[in-house]
């Protein structure tokens, strides 16, 4: 059996489930399977039924039911079974980073610390879940108005494959504090973590039916059946601006609440003032975590002309010591997830340098299968195919400025929104780039953004709502106003 691949890898077999999750049963089909593949070795790893039609309409049924109780159910006692399925993750923390790797590629010690991210928002979110809020207004006329927050309803949660873990507890988390039931579609290229992580679910006593996992690579088909029904009310999607685009589309038909996390174009600007150590290490890890395969990666990097040249030959040292010093080498870049984008990719150096770009440094490491080796390009400008999209890859694209006005045009002439990286000393400057950067997150002087606590999510074409804190919280929740006479 397929399967044997990943119990070979000392992973618990009782988290190698081969079918959809509903009402509280793990459900074969019968039907055509799923086969996945690790993107390390492009060998399968396991054989999934697929979910079917009458399937998805019993989820959707039992995930209805399922909500009239969660949502009733005290908020203290959710908070105590999202805690539990919290110490079950722990405890299994190293087994779902073995799936993890195996079925996204990134190194284990990589995917353990997203175990980690992903742990934090079950944590914030069960604490949140007795902690929502209402209020009371008086006003002139002996009447009261009551604020009063309630559980949206079943939720529909499609996530990507680049977190696997994380991009689902992101958004169950939050659903769960909120009293809501929810959908979970995850992407058929890794679907392994979502099951460990559904399985640990059921054993920490969450109710039948409030998470339902549903197994399919037709996710056009399954997103139609689910989104065409008023009963789900509403959808959170974490992927490409295209299929973003096209579920609210959807939406918009049955007047569905939405969260849009979309793709991103991320310009990182290093001033002539900034720390220019701290500005190389802050560009390793914003654009080589999972070999930069994330929508926050930076993307377009902005040097100053008085800089640049210095910046460079730094990060190449840099890069160097990593891939090439045998005594300190510590980065491991894993692999693409598909032969496609790193075929994609390619074809974008490519022609970026029969444009005139310069390729100023290749890492000495896997650039076979499915890898990519570390590259760092110099010169691109604007019209290049590697400049005008989000790169997905861990590649450097670098670019230089005269102006701060015009670096500021540079960065906002895209339609993303998510994230933007600044580097400088000087206080002015920080202020006029985060005042007048289009973007929904700015990271100043540092390389990382994500946290449970804070605000996650864009504008523009990357994205409606956020995920994490009390305003993540808030995308589970209508507010119900009563105006009372007394």
């Amino acid at each position: 059996m397929v399967k044997n691949r990943l119990i070979q890898n000392h992973i618990d077999s009782g988290l190698l489930h081969t079918h959809s999750f509903i009402n509280g049963q793990w459900l074969d089909t019968g039907m055509d399977t799923l086969t996945v593949y690790s993107p390390i070795d492009q060998q399968p790893l396991i054989n999934l039924s697929q979910v079917s039609e009458s399937q998805i309409t019993s989820a959707i049924e039992s995930s209805v039911k399922a909500q009239q109780k969660w949502k009733k159910t005290p908020a203290n006692s959710r908070r105590e079974k999202l805690k539990k399925w919290l110490a079950l993750i722990e405890k299994h923390k190293d087994d779902l980073a073995q799936i993890i790797s195996l079925e996204n590629g990134k190194p284990v010690s990589e995917a353990l610390v997203e175990i980690d991210y992903g742990a934090s928002y079950i944590d914030w979110f069960a604490d949140q879940a007795i902690r929502i809020k209402g209020d009371i207004l008086v006003n002139q006329n002996n009447q009261q108005i009551w604020l009063n927050k309630q559980a949206v309803g079943v939720v529909y949660a499609i996530t990507p494959w680049n977190f696997p873990n994380a991009m689902i507890t992101r958004k169950v988390a939050p659903a769960l504090a909120a009293g809501c039931s929810i959908i979970l579609k995850p992407s058929e290229l890794t679907p392994l973590s979502a099951i460990a992580l559904t399985t640990l679910a059921d054993k920490a006593g969450i109710d039948p039916g409030v998470i339902t996992l549903l197994i399919s690579n037709h996710a056009e088909q399954v997103s139609q059946q689910i989104m065409a029904d008023k009963r789900v009310r509403k959808v959170s999607f974490t992927g490409s601006t295209r299929v973003g685009k096209l579920l609210c589309q959807q939406a918009a038909k049955t007047m569905k609440r939405t969260s849009m996390e979309l793709g991103g174009n991320a310009p990182f600007i290093v001033c002539d003032d900034a720390d220019l150590d701290l500005a190389v290490d802050a560009a390793i890890a914003a654009k080589f975590r999972n070999a930069g395969q994330a929508c926050v990666a930076a993307n377009r990097f902005y040097l100053s002309q008085t800089i640049a040249t210095t910046f460079t030959e730094k990060l190449v040292q840099k890069l160097k010591d990593l891939f090439e010093n045998k005594t300190e080498q510590s980065l491991i870049i894993g692999p693409m997830i598909t032969e496609q984008a790193k075929t994609k990719v390619l074809s974008w150096i490519e022609a970026a340098i029969a444009q005139g770009a310069k390729k100023v440094y290749t890492a000495k490491c896997r650039n076979d299968g499915q890898y990519l080796a570390p590259t760092v390009i110099n010169n691109i400008s604007s019209e290049m195919a590697l400049f005008q999209n989000e790169i997905f890859a861990p590649v450097i694209a670098i670019t230089h400025f005269d102006k701060l006005s015009d670096v500021i045009a540079q960065a906002n002439n895209t339609d993303a929104g998510l994230a933007a990286y600044c580097f400088s000393q000087n206080l002015e400057t920080i202020t006029l780039l985060n005042n007048e950067l289009e973007y929904g997150m700015v990271a100043i002087n540092q390389g990382s953004l994500s946290n449970a606590i804070a605000p996650f999510g864009g504008i523009k074409d990357s994205g409606l709502g956020r995920e994490g804190s009390d305003y993540g919280l808030d995308e589970y929740l209508d507010l119900k106003y009563t105006n009372l006479v007394i």
